[in-house]
C-alpha cells in the first residue's frame, strides 16, 4: 500500500513539475453557455445575432440554463483574435463558439477548437480549405464563396445585365466570387467589360471608372467582406455613375456601414444565410418583432435557428456536441428551412443553369436597410 501511494506521489509530483497537469473539466453540465466571437467594429452584426439567440433562449424550455456571451470586440489584429479564439476552445464550460472573425484567424482557430472538441460555427463565411481540412467540430454555417459568386452570376443574368465591372478586394474569398460570377455570366451571355482588384490607389480606381464609361457598362460587381469599405466604394461610383446598377455582396459589421446604405438605395447582394419565407417564418418574425420593435434580419433568423440546434443537441458534455449535431443533421430545421439542413449535411455544387440552382435569397437596400427580394 505504501508504495501504491508512494508512486502516485511520484506522478503529482512530476505532473505539477512539467506541467502536464489534467485539463480543466466542465463545471456545470446544466449549463449552456454560447460564445459569439467577433473582430472589433462588429457591434452592429453582433448585436444581430445575439437578439436571435436570446429569443430562442427565452423560449426554450428544456432541462438548461442557457446563456448567449459576446466576445472579442477589443481584438484589433490577427494575434490577438487567434488568442481570444484559443481562450475560448480551452475554457470547458463553453458549450459552443459562433464565429464572424475574419477568414484568417477562423483558418488558425479552427485546428485549435478541434483539438479542444469545441463545436466552433463559422456564420459569414470561411475559406474552403477551412471546412475541407476534415475538422469533427468546424460547421461552415453559411454559403461559401462559390455559390454567393454564382447567386450573383445568375441574378445578373436574370435582369438582363450584359457588361458589367468588377472591383473587389484581393483576399481569397472575394476572388473565388468574382470567378464564379464570371463562369456564371459566361454561360448567361454576361461580358465582364473590366475589373480591378485590391490594392490599388485613389488614382488607378478614377481611372477605372473612366474605362466603364467608355465601355458602357450598367453593373458594379463589388465585393468586400469588410462592409464599410466596400459601401464607401460604392457610394464612390454611384456619385460617379448614377444611372449604374449596384451588386454587392458583404454583411453589416458596424454602424458605419449602415450609414452608408442610405446612400445606396436598390443594391442587391445574395443572403449569406438564406431564408425561406414562409408561414412559419412570418409568424416567427412577428414575435420577433413584438419583442424587439424591428423587423427581424438574417442575421437574427441565422442566431435563432443556431441556438435551437445547439439546444436541441445539447446532453450535458460540451464535447459531445459537436458529435451529436453531426448525428442528427438530416433531420435538422429552423425557421430558415432546407438551408439549415445543408449548411450541415454539405452543400450542393453550384450550377449555372438557373432551372437547377440553389435556393439563394437576394437582399436589396431599401430605406437604409437591407430587406428580402422577391424573385
Amino acid at each position: 500500500m505504501k508504495k501504491i501511494v508512494s508512486v502516485l506521489l511520484c506522478a503529482a509530483v512530476f505532473l505539477s513539475l512539467t506541467g502536464c497537469a489534467p485539463a480543466p473539466e466542465q463545471q456545470d453540465a446544466d449549463a449552456v453557455r454560447i460564445a459569439l466571437l467577433c473582430r472589433e467594429d462588429m457591434d452592429y452584426n453582433v448585436s444581430r445575432y445575439q437578439k436571435g439567440m436570446e429569443m430562442a433562449i427565452e423560449e426554450y424550455a428544456g432541462p438548461y440554463e442557457a446563456s448567449v456571451e459576446v466576445y472579442g470586440l477589443d481584438a484589433p489584429d490577427f494575434e490577438s483574435s487567434v488568442e481570444e479564439a484559443a481562450r475560448l476552445a480551452e475554457d470547458p464550460d463553453i458549450t459552443a463558439v459562433v464565429t464572424m472573425q475574419d477568414y484568417e484567424v477562423i483558418n488558425a482557430a479552427a485546428k485549435t477548437m478541434d483539438d479542444a472538441g469545441k463545436a466552433f460555427f463559422a456564420v459569414q463565411g470561411y475559406y474552403d480549405e477551412t471546412a475541407e481540412a476534415g475538422y469533427d467540430t468546424f460547421f461552415p454555417f453559411s454559403l461559401n464563396a462559390e455559390h454567393l459568386g454564382c447567386a450573383m452570376g445568375l441574378y445578373a443574368a436574370r435582369q438582363g445585365l450584359r457588361r458589367i465591372g468588377c472591383i473587389y478586394s484581393g483576399a481569397e474569398f472575394e476572388r473565388v466570387q468574382v470567378n464564379e460570377f464570371e463562369r456564371a455570366g459566361i454561360m448567361n451571355g454576361i461580358q465582364t467589360g473590366s475589373s480591378l482588384s485590391e490594392p490599388f490607389d485613389t488614382a488607378a480606381f478614377y481611372e477605372e471608372l473612366a474605362v466603364w464609361e467608355a465601355l458602357g457598362i450598367e453593373a458594379a460587381y463589388v465585393p468586400y467582406y469588410r462592409s464599410a469599405w466596400g459601401a464607401e466604394i460604392l457610394a464612390e461610383i454611384k456619385a460617379e455613375m448614377p444611372e449604374i446598377r449596384l451588386l454587392s455582396c458583404f454583411t453589416l459589421g458596424s454602424q458605419t456601414a449602415v450609414d452608408y446604405l442610405a446612400e445606396l438605395d436598390g443594391t442587391v447582394m445574395p443572403a449569406f444565410y438564406p431564408v425561406e419565407r414562409s408561414d412559419e417564418y412570418r409568424e416567427w418574425a412577428a414575435r420577433y418583432e413584438e419583442r424587439y420593435g424591428e423587423t427581424p434580419d438574417n442575421e437574427a433568423v441565422q442566431g435563432y435557428d443556431l441556438a435551437n440546434l445547439i439546444l436541441s443537441n445539447y446532453s450535458g458534455d460540451n464535447k459531445t456536441l459537436a458529435e451529436a449535431i453531426r448525428a442528427n443533421a438530416e433531420n435538422a430545421a429552423g425557421i430558415a428551412g432546407n438551408t439549415v439542413r445543408d449548411l450541415l449535411t454539405g452543400l450542393p455544387e453550384v450550377s449555372y443553369d438557373e432551372a437547377d440552382a440553389y435556393g439563394y435569397e437576394y437582399l436589396t437596400v431599401q430605406d437604409g436597410r437591407l430587406v428580402h427580394t422577391e424573385p
